[in-house]
């Protein structure tokens, strides 16, 4: 509830991988409005939102591949 609050959206969600009944959400959210908009948007002007996002599940998936 926090993240929703918070205005990030559901992406992916992964099936009790901490136990039954315990599942694991990946969570994002659109930086593209807000005070440090500006700031972020410079420093990504050359970043496609589609990579940074696909590297981001890449490390997720390094991650949980333990």
């Amino acid at each position: 509830r926090f993240f929703k609050n918070q205005k990030y959206e559901t992406y992916d969600e992964i099936h009790d991988l901490y136990g039954k009944g315990k599942n694991a959400y990946l969570m994002v959210k659109d930086v593209t409005k807000g005070p440090k908009f500006r700031i972020l948007h410079k420093k990504a002007a050359k970043v496609k939102k589609a990579d940074v996002l696909d590297r981001n599940l890449e490390k997720l998936d390094a991650y949980l591949d333990f």
